[in-house]
């Protein structure tokens, strides 16, 4: 299934329609994407930043579709739902950082993002 046509107003209106499309079917995940605000993460003037679309940030960099961001940490969840411990992520080639923020909100115990410019 694809979330084309995916396009909100506010990060809760962005989540709202990931979970109707089913890209978000854990309840952490739909907490987590939204307390973390993908416009915080954009650069000035951004268009759309609630829209399913990559977003350039710099030349060579851009950030990943929300739809993306949530099929990452949906499969992510199933760890937060175990008594596995320490829990960590890494996010190498973070960029912006916005998935790993969202995987921290979630409660990932050990979040380590890097990102490598060229």
């Amino acid at each position: 299934m694809l979330g084309y046509g995916i396009r909100a107003s506010t990060q809760v209106e962005l989540v709202e329609q990931l979970k109707q499309r089913g890209f978000i079917r854990n309840p952490k995940v739909s907490e987590a994407m939204s307390q973390v605000d993908r416009a915080r993460f954009l650069p000035r003037g951004a268009t759309d930043p609630y829209s399913n679309t990559p977003v350039k940030v710099s030349e060579g960099s851009s950030i990943s579709t929300p739809q993306l961001h949530a099929q990452v940490l949906e499969l992510l969840s199933p760890a937060l739902d175990s008594d596995a411990a320490p829990r960590s992520f890494l996010d190498f080639g973070c960029g912006t950082g916005y998935l790993a923020s969202v995987a921290a909100e979630m409660g990932i115990d050990r979040v380590i993002a890097s990102e490598c410019d060229t």
